[in-house]
């Protein structure tokens, strides 16, 4: 995400929004569309809300995790998908989740460990959201909604398209604290490679972190967690 993060043998890190874990990670992106119009003092109020890449690293345990896109807009990654009902549970910020919800502004990067290919195996890959609502009553109302979606795509296989291949997905169960939920998709064939996905409301904006790797225990949460205490 910008796309979802599967396990590929590809080469060389790519840059925008199709990040490549040399040898291990490869995201089925749609195009990260910059910033058109927006408000610059709006936008940089969002950026503020997401996490530096030296603490990315600390709770994901990740070395030297760099920015390697950042979009204002959202994305738009629904033909990609084999189950347009799970596209919010698989994907941050997209335009077809969001539409019609009262959203009024966002920020979202994509951070990549810059890895070789003998420590492919360790990589990591993170998406940060923040999206702002024009009342926080919104913003709750989008996390219930989600709670749903999110719920009626446990124990499904969906499968993601990036250009001529296909991966697999199965979606675990979801665990809600408050406004506050996370869920777990592994890939199938693909080892121990797994991404979880968190959101959460914070006042009147949406928190959202994918977090992927070989040892995905909390990782998004604890990130997602981070972001919310930071939004007053």
């Amino acid at each position: 995400m910008r796309g979802t993060a599967v396990r590929v043998l590809i080469g060389a890190m790519a840059v925008t929004s199709a990040v490549t874990l040399s040898g291990c990670v490869h995201t089925t992106a749609g195009q990260a569309h910059r910033a058109g119009g927006t408000n610059p003092t709006a936008v940089a109020d969002l950026e503020s809300y997401l996490l530096a890449p030296d603490r990315v690293d600390k709770i994901v345990g990740s070395q030297d995790i760099e920015v390697s896109d950042s979009a204002t807009t959202l994305d738009d990654n629904q033909s990609n998908i084999s189950d347009p009902e799970c596209l919010g549970a698989l994907y941050n910020a997209e335009q077809s989740v969001y539409d019609g919800t009262g959203w009024t502004g966002v920020a979202d990067q994509v951070l990549a460990d810059q890895v070789d290919d003998e420590d492919a195996e360790q990589g990591h890959w993170v998406q940060q959201s923040v999206v702002e609502f024009g009342s926080a009553q919104q913003a709750v109302d989008f996390f219930d909604r989600s709670v749903q979606k999110w719920t009626n795509c446990i124990g499904k296989d969906v499968t993601v398209n990036d250009a001529d291949s296909e991966f697999v997905f199965s979606i675990e169960g979801i665990g809600i604290d408050g406004h506050m939920m996370s869920q777990t998709a592994r890939q199938r064939d693909a080892g121990d490679w797994a991404c979880q996905h968190a959101l959460g409301a914070a006042t009147n904006h949406i928190v959202e972190v994918m977090a992927c790797s070989t040892d995905t225990d909390g990782q998004a949460l604890r990130l997602a967690t981070e972001i919310a205490s930071k939004i007053k």
